[in-house]
């Protein structure tokens, strides 16, 4: 459960402990300047921190203080589950190299839009490979929730949700 339907709000509440209205990102603002953070804190008792994906998403950068950062240009547009171990796998050797704890935040972009192998991905991202998922939902597979027509335009677009959902599991490694 979080405080916001939203992504970001919901990341800047674990990053400060504050809720949206009191830490200033209600939306897509950055966290206001001068409020301590999870991150903060643990790269001044000596942890390596680091931040896979969403980068952009934690400012001000002077808040965030990544000893190791990729973005989703990086990583597959975020949506290479590959590209993200190989990077978890650096970091964590790393922690070991210099004998310190760690602190890392992994963010993937799915399930956001675009939807794995949508037209809007298609278009997004014409040019670029995009990994697909281990899984690829089909629209007489998912059930229509009672609130929606159950039409062909809706099944499809679930369909494709649930691949982005299976994508981002593969990520995490699920």
């Amino acid at each position: 459960h979080v405080p916001s339907a939203v992504c970001m709000p919901s990341r800047c509440v674990m990053a400060t402990g504050m809720y949206p209205h009191r830490n200033g990102v209600e939306g897509f603002a950055p966290v206001d300047k001068g409020l301590p953070t999870v991150m903060g804190c643990l790269k001044d008792a000596g942890y390596l921190i680091g931040i896979l994906g969403k980068v952009r998403h934690c400012a001000p950068t002077g808040v965030y203080s990544w000893d190791m950062a990729h973005d989703k240009e990086e990583l597959g547009e975020g949506r290479n589950p590959d590209l993200y171990r190989k990077f978890i796998k650096d970091f964590i050797d790393r922690a070991k190299e210099e004998n310190k704890p760690f602190y890392l935040m992994a963010n993937a972009h799915d399930p956001h839009r675009p939807f794995s192998g949508s037209d809007q991905e298609k278009n997004m991202f014409a040019g670029k490979t995009i990994t697909p998922p281990s899984r690829t939902y089909k629209t007489d597979e998912v059930a229509v929730p009672g609130f929606l027509p159950d039409i062909p335009e809706i099944r499809r677009e679930i369909a494709e949700y649930f691949s982005s959902v299976r994508r981002c599991d593969d990520v995490v490694g699920v």
